[in-house]
């Protein structure tokens, strides 16, 4: 055997006699690396990473039906990028924020009136993202009812991302590249 795969952690790691049906194998599998996960949130120093989901599965944004740009978008948003560097809006009121956004004259409030209703203190995207399933399409047979605020949520940020380009190119601070 290589000596790469014999210093390899999950090699290890493995039982033995290595489990012959494929749902406990993949329950160790599952365990070994929520395991490795946990300790590197407690051990890591990284802002960005400690504020992750401590939950160790696929986004749910990854099954929806999406273009490219509006699955960045969508994931933009979940991290906190969009809408970016907080500059003077253009409707001079306030500047670029989630918080602002939702209340900006230049961005037409019909669309936010025909998300779904949220709860106090959630952001009315964030709670249209919170309502996805967590599991595949294949398996749940909610996803059109969930689906049916989906384009709203992408025009919103499509206008988001615009509004707060411009902002930030019409902003005193602006530097060029």
């Amino acid at each position: 055997m290589s000596s790469f795969i014999t210093q390899n952690l999950l090699y290890l790691a493995l039982p033995s006699p290595v489990p012959d049906k494929d749902s406990k194998l993949k329950s160790f599998f599952y365990s070994f690396c929520k395991s490795l996960f946990d300790q590197f949130i407690h051990t890591t120093s990284q802002v960005l990473i400690q504020h992750c989901c401590p939950l160790l599965e696929v986004d749910p944004v990854l099954f929806l039906p999406a273009t490219r740009a509006e699955r960045s978008h969508l994931v933009c948003w979940h991290f906190g990028w969009l809408p970016g560097v907080p500059v003077e809006c253009s409707c001079g009121h306030d500047h670029t924020s989630c918080c602002h956004l939702c209340e900006c004259p230049c961005i037409p409030e019909s669309l936010w009136d025909d998300l779904p209703v949220c709860p106090a203190g959630v952001h009315p995207i964030d709670a249209c993202l919170n309502l996805l399933p967590r599991l595949s399409p294949t398996q749940t047979k909610l996803l059109p009812l969930v689906l049916s605020g989906l384009p709203l949520v992408s025009s919103l940020l499509f206008l988001i991302e615009d509004w707060c380009f411009i902002s930030l190119l019409l902003s005193p601070t602006a530097t060029t590249f």
